[in-house]
């Protein structure tokens, strides 16, 4: 008989985490790694938001802007399509 499984979540702790400079680093690692994937010149920062840590990666100049625009490259850098 399956037995019930309660789950308390420690929401502090999990905003703590989410904005801590590990998860900067983290995420920043990762935009690197879709920068280095995508053929062009792009730009990558993070942003510490309201609730946690946002990477970018944007295209550095006009024509890397428009084969973006064109091809999709960071999407398909990021392994959607």
């Amino acid at each position: 008989m399956p037995s019930k499984v309660r789950v308390e979540l420690n929401t502090k702790g999990i905003g703590e985490l989410l904005k801590s400079q590990e998860m900067a680093a983290l995420v920043e690692d990762r935009a690197q790694a879709v920068a280095g994937r995508a053929d062009g010149n792009y730009n990558v920062g993070t942003v510490h938001a309201q609730t946690r840590v946002i990477a970018t990666v944007e295209a550095a100049d006009s024509k890397t802007r428009r084969q973006n625009l064109k091809n999709n490259t960071l999407l398909k850098a990021l392994g959607g399509v």
